[in-house]
């Protein structure tokens, strides 16, 4: 039985309120293997297997992401060692089947690493007659996104994740004038339409995409970039804005960068850009923090005086005068006409029509699935603990219980 709740009572001290319906897309289902994975059911044989796998999934299709999240659940059987992590499988629709094609679990690299299990197992759960037996892991409590995101890997409770894309592609068209002036531009909605991009998000690969330019300055074939930053699991967007002098002019890039990449680890901020002749003063990394949070605004700021385009990227540009105060991540979308940096007045000056920011929806709520999964082996007990359907689990959000499935047990 999976249930997500909409109304729910006071429980083994915690109060749960009536109905919660801002919950009432998120939900609970255990599923176990005895084939190492390969197969998955909603219940085991009897009588039990030597050992078998326990998958607790959860799915978050609500649209939004919550803060105060646990896991629960109560085995009646003997947990191995060493066996718990946590997954996020966002392509997954059937537990039973499910759809390893993406997949980011607490052990792959640039995650936190192993789960912490003397943290996660033990403790109370939230209904009568389930208590710990001394000695016995036998109740779970874990954050659903414990070691991933830059979490750490200890935590009881913690972020349900919402859905996302997969992918945010940042692309990067160079214009050029019949002189030696290059115009960069890097957002699909600057109000010179002949200069947008297909900066944007989505599940699967994206071509790079430049408008035509205009009469004085064209598209120039083979100059564009477009890079697919991948968010399955990451924390950080980190967008390395590469400021060049040639004597004659500035030239920005962006895309492709060795800073612009998505990562649980903030960039520096200053790091080196390739090759020679980079502006230190204004070439930055902003580190984008997309936990919980649905947009990325990307502010593309443009600057010019006679005989020279400047595009700025990025906040934390040295040179105040000219920077993008707009670009951020945040659950609120920013207004594609938000002012930059008001540039000078007798050099580089702000220009409106070839500025815009992008407000970038990251969210998909069709891609919140995600998992707990251990090892188990019996107890060697007598009835109910060699029970077909071994496992209660639970999803508590604030400590109200918002889904759980019974195992047909007891809860």
């Amino acid at each position: 039985m999976v249930t997500a709740l909409v109304a729910t009572t006071a429980l083994a001290g915690y109060y749960v309120g009536s109905a919660v319906p801002a919950y009432a897309a998120t939900n609970i289902q255990i599923v176990y293997s005895t084939d190492n994975g390969r197969t998955w059911s909603s219940s085991l044989p009897v009588p039990n297997p030597s050992s078998w796998l326990t998958r607790i999934w959860y799915n978050n299709s609500d649209s939004a992401a919550y803060r105060d999240a646990s896991v629960l659940a109560h085995i009646r059987s003997t947990l191995v060692a060493g066996t718990t992590k946590v997954c996020l499988s966002p392509r997954t629709s059937d537990p039973a089947k499910p759809d390893n094609s993406e997949l980011a679990c607490n052990t792959d690299g640039g995650q936190t690493g192993p789960i912490n299990e003397d943290a996660v197992w033990g403790g109370g759960l939230p209904e009568t007659g389930l208590g710990t037996i001394d000695g016995q892991r036998w109740n779970l409590r874990i954050s659903p996104t414990a070691g991933l995101f830059a979490e750490p890997s200890d935590l009881t409770k913690g972020v349900l994740e919402r859905g996302k894309k997969r992918y945010l592609h940042l692309q990067g068209c160079t214009y050029g004038n019949a002189g030696p002036d290059n115009f960069m531009s890097f957002v699909a909605n600057v109000p010179n339409t002949p200069f947008r991009t297909g900066t944007g998000v989505s599940n699967d690969p994206k071509p790079l995409s430049c408008g035509p330019g205009d009469a004085a300055y064209r598209y120039k074939p083979g100059s564009g970039a477009t890079q697919a930053i991948s968010l399955l699991g990451r924390r950080y967007f980190n967008l390395q804005q590469c400021v060049y002098n040639s004597g004659a002019e500035l030239a920005t890039v962006a895309a492709q960068q060795p800073q612009t990449n998505s990562s649980n680890v903030k960039a520096s901020p200053t790091g080196a850009c390739p090759g020679t002749g980079w502006v230190a003063g204004n070439s930055r990394t902003q580190a984008l923090d997309l936990l919980t949070l649905r947009y990325v605004n990307l502010q593309q700021c443009v600057y010019a005086k006679p005989g020279d385009f400047y595009t700025n990227l990025v906040q934390n540009s040295g040179d105040g005068q000219t920077r993008s105060p707009a670009t951020d991540t945040g659950d609120t979308p920013k207004p594609a006409n938000a002012a930059c940096a008001p540039g000078y007045p007798t050099s580089y000056r702000w220009v409106s029509a070839n500025s815009a920011t992008q407000a970038i929806d990251t969210e998909d709520t069709t891609r919140g699935a995600g998992f707990i999964e251990f090892e188990a082996q019996p107890n060697g007990g007598s009835s109910p603990y060699n029970h077909s359907r071994p496992v209660s689990a639970w999803l508590l959000i604030g400590g109200a219980i918002v889904a759980k499935d019974s195992g047909g047990w007891r809860v």
